[in-house]
C-alpha cells in the first residue's frame, strides 16, 4: 500500500514546489491523513499521520501559496487515462450545494440549495465530471460568488480571495470555463452532459455549438420551441411614422415543451434499451423531434434534437432535453447520453 500511495502522490508533488517555496511534505501528510483518519479533522490525522502537526497541516491549508488549479488538472489529465475516450465518454456539469450556519465561508449566502430544496444559507459549488459507463471522477471545480460577495471588496479580501477572483460570473459562465479548461487539458470526451440549470441558458447552448462541442442538456417543461424555423426579421418602418424599428419579430408561433409533447399520440413513442442497471435492463419510451430554438434577441436560430423521455408505467414523469448532435444521430444515442444526467451526481 505504501508503495503504491508514494507513486501516486509523485504525480502531483509538483504542484507543492515553486522556487524556494516547498510545502510538497505537509501535502503528502495531508494527503495521507484523508484516506487514514477516519474523521477530516486536522488534529485527528495528525495523531495518525507520523512526525504531523495539526497547526502545520492547518497552516498548509490556509496560508500555503500553492496552486489549486495545478492540482486539479493534473487530476483531469490522470482522469483522461482513465475513462477519457472520444465513444462513449461525457463530461458532466452539475452543482451542489453546502448548508452553512455562518456568514465567513466563502461565497456563503441565502440561495437555493438543491439539496434541500429550498433557499438557505449554503455554498453552491459547480463541478465537472468526466465519465464512461460505470466510471466516473471528478476533474474540476468552481466555487458560485454571488454578488452579495463580489460588490463587497473588503469582505473579499477579509475572507482571503485573491484580486482576481473576486468577478462574479454566473453558473453558466462556470460551466463553460470547466468544459474549456478540459479540453486544455487534453480530456477526450464525446458530448457534454447538463441538468435544467444549464440547459436553460440560450447563450451557454450556443457558447457551446460555436465551439463544436456536442451537448445533452436537460430543459423544463415551460421551455418554448418553435416548430418551424422563426426567421426573425425586423420589420419595415412606416416613413414619418415614429423611430424607425429595431426589434426582432417572426410571423411563427413557439409553444411550451411540455404542452407540445402532451399533444403527441402514444405511436409517436419508441420504446428502448438504454442500458443495464442494478434493478435490471433501463427501458423507457422515447420522443425526438428535430425543432427550432431562438431568444428573440438574436438573429440566429439554431435547430436541435428535442428528446423526450417517459418512464414506463408514469405517463406523467417526463424528462425533456436539447441536443446539437448530428441531424442522423440514432434515437438510442441520444437516450444513452440524456440517461447519465442527474446520474452521477
Amino acid at each position: 500500500m505504501s508503495g503504491r500511495y508514494d507513486g501516486f502522490y509523485d504525480t502531483y508533488d509538483g504542484c507543492f514546489r515553486s522556487g524556494n517555496h516547498n510545502v510538497s511534505r505537509q501535502a503528502k501528510q495531508y494527503l495521507s491523513g484523508l484516506i487514514q483518519s477516519p474523521k477530516r479533522n486536522m488534529e485527528r490525522m495528525a495523531e495518525v499521520v507520523p512526525d504531523s502537526d495539526s497547526q502545520v497541516l492547518q497552516n498548509f491549508l490556509s496560508y500555503s501559496g500553492w496552486s489549486h488549479r495545478a492540482v486539479m488538472n493534473q487530476v483531469a489529465r490522470d482522469a483522461n487515462d482513465w475513462v477519457g475516450g472520444d465513444e462513449g465518454s461525457g463530461l458532466y456539469i452539475d452543482e451542489t450545494c453546502f448548508a452553512k450556519k455562518g456568514k465567513h465561508s466563502v461565497g456563503v449566502a441565502r440561495q437555493w440549495n438543491g439539496r434541500l430544496g429550498k433557499t438557505d444559507n449554503c455554498q453552491v459549488g459547480v463541478f465537472g465530471a468526466l465519465g464512461k459507463g460505470k466510471h466516473v471522477s471528478l476533474i474540476d471545480a468552481r466555487l458560485y460568488l454571488p454578488t452579495v460577495w463580489t460588490n463587497d471588496p473588503k469582505r473579499c479580501a477579509k475572507a482571503g480571495i485573491p484580486h482576481g477572483e473576486r468577478v462574479h460570473k454566473t453558473k453558466p459562465d462556470l460551466a463553460m470555463e470547466i468544459v474549456e479548461q478540459a479540453r486544455v487539458n487534453g480530456v477526450r470526451f464525446e458530448w457534454v452532459g447538463m441538468d435544467a440549470v444549464y440547459g436553460s441558458s440560450f447563450r451557454l447552448l450556443q457558447d457551446l455549438d460555436m465551439k463544436g462541442e456536442t451537448f445533452v442538456a436537460d430543459v423544463r417543461k415551460d421551455r418554448h420551441i418553435y416548430l418551424k424555423d422563426p426567421a426573425p426579421y425586423v420589420p419595415a418602418s412606416t416613413p414619418g411614422k415614429g423611430r424607425p424599428r429595431r426589434r426582432l419579430c417572426s410571423d411563427q408561433e413557439s409553444v411550451e415543451v411540455g404542452k407540445w409533447v402532451a399533444d403527441q399520440p402514444d405511436s409517436a413513442w419508441s420504446r428502448t434499451t438504454l442500458r443495464d442497471s442494478e434493478r435490471g435492463p433501463l427501458t423507457v419510451d422515447l420522443l425526438c423531434a428535430r425543432v427550432w430554438l431562438w431568444d428573440k434577441k438574436s438573429s440566429t436560430t439554431k435547430q436541435w434534437h428535442l428528446l423526450c423521455r417517459r418512464e414506463i408505467g408514469k405517463p406523467n414523469t417526463i424528462k425533456y432535453s436539447l441536443s446539437n448532435a448530428p441531424a442522423d444521430v440514432s434515437l438510442s444515442t441520444l437516450g444513452r447520453m440524456q440517461a447519465v444526467n442527474g446520474h452521477l451526481f
